[in-house]
C-alpha cells in the first residue's frame, strides 16, 4: 500500500541528545533535526496495536514518511543510551517506536510512534 497520497501533513522530526535538568537530573532535549517533512499521521487500529504490542513496540499511531527520511526509532537493545527521535505534528509530541522498511526499498517509510501527553 502506497502513503504517497495522504501525505497531507508536515512534521518535524526531533533529535535527542542527553541534558541535566535543573535537578540535576540528565534528561532528554529534543532539537529540530529535519523539518517541513511531508506526512500522513494515521491512528492504529485495535487489531494492529495488538500486533504491535506482539512485537514488543507500545504504539497507537502510524506516521507515514518519504522513503529515506531519516528517522530513528527506540534502540531494541535495552542497555543502549540512544534515545528515539520525537516526530511533531500539528503542536503534538510523538515518539519514534519502530520504523518500518528501514532497507529504502519501498516509496515510503512507516514509523510507528507513540502520542507523548
Amino acid at each position: 500500500m502506497s502513503y504517497l497520497g495522504l501525505m497531507n501533513k508536515t512534521c518535524t522530526v526531533q533529535r535527542a541528545t542527553v541534558a541535566r535538568d535543573a535537578g540535576g537530573r540528565m534528561a532528554p532535549d529534543y532539537a529540530d533535526h529535519l523539518t517541513g517533512v511531508k506526512c500522513a499521521l494515521i491512528q492504529l487500529s485495535a487489531r494492529e496495536q495488538m500486533a504491535a504490542q506482539g512485537w514488543g513496540i507500545n504504539a497507537d499511531f502510524k506516521v507515514a514518511l518519504p522513503a529515506g527520511t531519516d528517522v530513528r526509532p527506540k534502540p531494541t537493545n535495552s542497555s543502549s543510551t540512544a534515545l528515539p527521535d520525537r516526530l511533531v505534528i500539528n503542536s503534538v509530541n510523538y515518539l519514534v517506536q519502530d520504523v518500518n522498511d528501514k532497507s529504502g526499498r519501498g516509496k515510503t517509510l512507516v514509523a510507528l510512534v507513540k502520542r507523548q501527553v
